[in-house]
């Protein structure tokens, strides 16, 4: 092997650090600038975006906040939408309650004039009843008819001791 021979290690090494020397100029020269631009423009889109996360999480946060403050507004408007309805409903279930209770009245009191309406004609024909029935009764007893002045006076009498 020819870099093995001692007598050819100068040339070698000489030709080492030239070579060395060259591809150390070209790298800081060429290469080396081109990777710190490649490095800082990736470190600024980084940044950038690091940054627009930031501003895009700051924004996603505030419109959750103005969403949670838009749903309790809308809730409560339900909930009063809600309560005003119960209301209005419940007043007219107690005014159509009125309603009623008032027409159940009303028929009550018309019910309660015709009974007595009822109990007074009743009453009224109860004297010439008991007429008829103590005439009856006398012709059944006595086998003959009694006048019907006799019977009236007497059913009257026996009304007013009663």
């Amino acid at each position: 092997m020819p870099q093995l021979e001692v007598h050819d290690f100068a040339p070698q090494l000489i030709w080492l650090a030239i070579v060395f020397i060259g591809l150390y100029l070209v790298m800081s020269w060429r290469v080396l600038p081109r990777i710190a631009t490649v490095l800082g423009e990736r470190r600024d889109k980084i940044e950038g975006d690091l940054a627009d996360a930031e501003q895009f999480k700051r924004d996603a946060e505030k419109a959750l906040a103005d969403y949670e403050e838009k749903l309790a507004e809308a809730k409560s408007r339900a909930q009063a939408i809600i309560k005003a309805n119960h209301d209005a409903v419940a007043a007219e279930i107690e005014a159509r309650q009125s309603e009623l209770a008032a027409e159940l009245a009303k028929q009550a009191s018309a019910a309660a004039d015709q009974i007595d309406k009822a109990k007074t004609e009743a009453m009224s024909h109860i004297r010439e009843v008991a007429s008829d029935t103590a005439g009856a009764i006398v012709e059944k007893l006595i086998g003959g008819t009694a006048r019907p002045e006799q019977v009236q006076a007497a059913v009257a009498a026996a009304a007013e001791k009663h």
